[in-house]
C-alpha cells in the first residue's frame, strides 16, 4: 500500500448547501466520505438533510435512517427517500444483516 493510499482523504468540508453545494455533498457522501457543511443560511441548513436525501435517492444510493419515533414527522421527506427506516440500531442490524444475508430479523 502507497503512502499516499493509506492517508487518502475521506472527509470534506462543504461551504455552501445550495443546489450546487448539495449536489457536491451528495457526491462525497455517495463516495463514502463525512462531510461537514458551513451555511450562513438558517432555510438552507434546515432543508439540507431533506436536499441531500433527495439527491442520494436520484443517484441510486440506498439510505437507511435512524431516528427517535418523536422526529419521525419532521424527517418524513428523508423517511420517503429512504429503502428502510428505523428507531432503534438493533432495528439498523436487522435491515444490513437481510440486505447481506437474505436473513429477516427474528420476529419479522
Amino acid at each position: 500500500m502507497s503512502q499516499s493510499e493509506r492517508h487518502a482523504p475521506s472527509h470534506a468540508l462543504v461551504v455552501g448547501g445550495g443546489t450546487m453545494g448539495v449536489g457536491i455533498i451528495a457526491m462525497f457522501l455517495g463516495g463514502g466520505w463525512k462531510v461537514d457543511v458551513v451555511s450562513r443560511s438558517a432555510s438552507t441548513r434546515v432543508g439540507l438533510p431533506d436536499a441531500c436525501a433527495s439527491a442520494l435517492a436520484a443517484l441510486g444510493k440506498p439510505i437507511v435512517t435512524l431516528h427517535d419515533p418523536d422526529t419521525t414527522h419532521a424527517l418524513k421527506e428523508i423517511d420517503r427517500a429512504a429503502m428502510a427506516t428505523a428507531e432503534t440500531p438493533e432495528q439498523v442490524v436487522g435491515v444490513l444483516r437481510y440486505v447481506l444475508e437474505g436473513k429477516l430479523p427474528a420476529g419479522a
